[in-house]
């Protein structure tokens, strides 16, 4: 992910991008890994990522068990607080199943 964005921002990003980049990524797909799939269940993790007009927005998308806007204010773990701490985040479940998570952070 952080060669990407180095890529697409031209290199002009600081550590501290990066950094956050990193934690944020790092959560989103932590929270994929944990939650989506309870138990013994399967399914798929999808991550886009694109840089337009210096902002980077990152989607980390599963077929898991769902996981509404809801979740993200009940106050159960600190990783949906951590990743608003950083950047834009929108959380939404998907019609086919799943969670859609989309993080955007202006490139600095």
């Amino acid at each position: 992910m952080l060669l990407f964005v180095r890529s697409e921002c031209r290199g002009c990003c600081s550590q501290q991008f990066a950094d956050d980049l990193a934690l944020v990524f790092t959560e989103a797909c932590s929270n994929a890994v944990i939650h989506a799939y309870p138990g013994d269940s399967h399914g798929w993790i999808e991550v886009e990522a694109r840089v337009t007009d210096g902002l980077l927005t990152m989607e980390v998308v599963d077929n898991g068990v769902g996981l509404g806007a809801e979740a993200c204010s009940s106050g159960r773990g600190m990783g949906f607080n951590l990743m608003r701490g950083l950047a834009n985040l929108e959380v939404t479940s998907r019609d086919r199943g799943g969670t859609k998570v989309r993080l955007t952070l202006p490139c600095l």
